[in-house]
């Protein structure tokens, strides 16, 4: 009998606490599911900026990483690495590359044309093209969900450059992120300086 009655006991006194556990457990959920849903809306909020700034043409690209042509990463220099447009100019300042060798893009000119479309999978490609002296076609892609984007600059693309000496294209991969121009403080200093 006094068996039974400390089962009975102990169980009224962890039934209680389980009960508790388990209350403790869904809330933990419900907090990770708040937590990504915050989350979401945040990344949704910095899509709908990037995706109004290409828009209107007023947009910066910083980039967080840069791929050679092989696909091989490369690494960043130690300044501004910024792509951008406001009105009718695109202005390209990136640097790659480790001592010596090492590739500096910086590049202003007025915009010839811009074409976009949205692909099968929800993201935005917009394709500017840049007249002399620049030559380039610069084309980004905008992630569906959040402003994460990848930037393609291919230079000489008219196969003549600004000498009349026909140019070999060189291509620049990167992935960063859009903002608008307003926003970025790396476009706003090499605005200034050019």
């Amino acid at each position: 009998m006094k068996k039974l009655f400390f089962i009975l006991i102990a169980i009224a006194v962890l039934l209680p606490t389980m009960a508790e556990a388990q209350t403790q457990k869904k809330s933990k959920r419900e907090i990770r599911a708040e937590k990504k849903a915050a989350e979401a809306a945040l990344a949704k909020n910095a899509h709908d900026k990037a995706l109004k700034a290409l828009e209107e043409n007023d947009w910066a690209f910083e980039t967080k990483e840069v791929y050679n042509s092989q696909g091989k990463r490369l690494t960043l220099r130690n300044r501004p690495n910024v792509v951008g447009s406001s009105g009718k100019r695109l202005i390209a300042n990136l640097a790659y590359g480790v001592d010596n060798d090492y590739v500096e893009l910086i590049k202003d000119g007025p915009i010839k044309k811009i074409e976009k479309k949205q692909d099968k999978k929800g993201k935005w490609i917009y394709k500017f093209y840049v007249n002399h002296p620049f030559a380039a076609e610069v084309t980004v892609i905008l992630d569906k969900n959040s402003n994460v984007a990848s930037v393609t600059v291919s230079e000489g693309t008219t196969g003549v450059n600004a000498s009349g000496v026909n140019s070999v294209p060189q291509t620049h991969h990167f992935n960063g992120f859009i903002l608008p121009a307003d926003e970025s403080h790396h476009y706003n200093m090499i605005r200034v300086e050019n």
